[in-house]
């Protein structure tokens, strides 16, 4: 297959990048140089690197939503445990 713009745009990430997964994959070295989208657009890759690319960026997407879940629930937690301390010690002084 050949990639296209529609392709690229397909693969990225929200914030409009690839990743470092995706960029190994397509033969792309970091840091990025100008021009890096037009080497790749028309360059023959198979369907699987294909496949592989476009499942790079639903993990990247899907790394990031846990991470921020997990940063929320311990949020969460050590506001709770604060409550807590903060009642213990109320109680105590009654």
């Amino acid at each position: 297959m050949k990639i296209t713009k529609e392709f690229l745009r397909n693969c990225q990430a929200i914030s409009g990048l690839l990743n470092d997964k995706q960029l190994d994959l397509l033969g792309i070295k970091y840091p990025l140089k100008a021009g890096w989208k037009k080497l790749l657009i028309g360059k023959d890759i198979s369907a699987e690197v294909a496949k592989n690319v476009y499942a790079a960026r639903q993990s990247n997407f899907q790394e990031k939503q846990e991470k921020e879940l997990l940063k929320m629930f311990t949020l969460l937690g050590s506001q709770i445990f604060r409550k807590s301390k903060k009642k213990k010690r109320l109680m105590k002084r009654k």
